[in-house]
């Protein structure tokens, strides 16, 4: 049996053009399926941050950060179930307040108002004193008493 040896074809310009397009659209391909630069840092950072976090003695710290986390969920979801929130500044109540908070604060809205009403009642009892007196000087005197 003889052994046949290919015939060596020369390659022509088309057809070097269309393996050159062949090429180009798988590159195109593999770019369509790559991770874009953002999402090859970001990917990059995650992997190598817990390595760098444990060299540089961090993972100590991380641990007590997300212990503390689970700790503020805790007791955010228990102060939730009492009826309120908070956050850096103030306590609020939650949307189902404890009961007797909603008659709490009446009461003390109650009491706010009657004290606001009482300081108007003295401009009001000012202003019939002034046309009940005689004198400039009388009713000059009653209203440098409010000023």
């Amino acid at each position: 049996m003889e052994h046949v040896q290919p015939q060596t074809q020369v390659l022509s310009d088309k057809q070097r053009e269309a393996f050159a397009r062949l090429i180009a659209d798988a590159k195109r391909q593999a770019q369509a399926k790559a991770e874009d630069d953002s999402d090859l840092k970001d990917r990059i950072e995650k992997e190598l941050a817990p390595q760098i976090a444990k060299e540089r003695g961090a993972l100590a710290l991380v641990k007590k950060i997300r212990s503390l986390k689970r700790k503020l969920e805790a007791s955010e979801e228990a102060l939730s179930k009492i009826g309120f929130t908070c956050d850096e500044d103030s306590i609020d109540t939650a949307y189902d307040a404890p009961k007797g908070f909603d008659k709490a604060v009446e009461t003390a809205v109650t009491a706010a108002r009657k004290e606001r009403d009482a300081e108007f009642q003295k401009f009001e009892r000012a202003i019939l004193r002034v046309w009940t007196v005689d004198t400039v000087a009388e009713a000059r005197e009653i209203v440098e008493g409010l000023l």
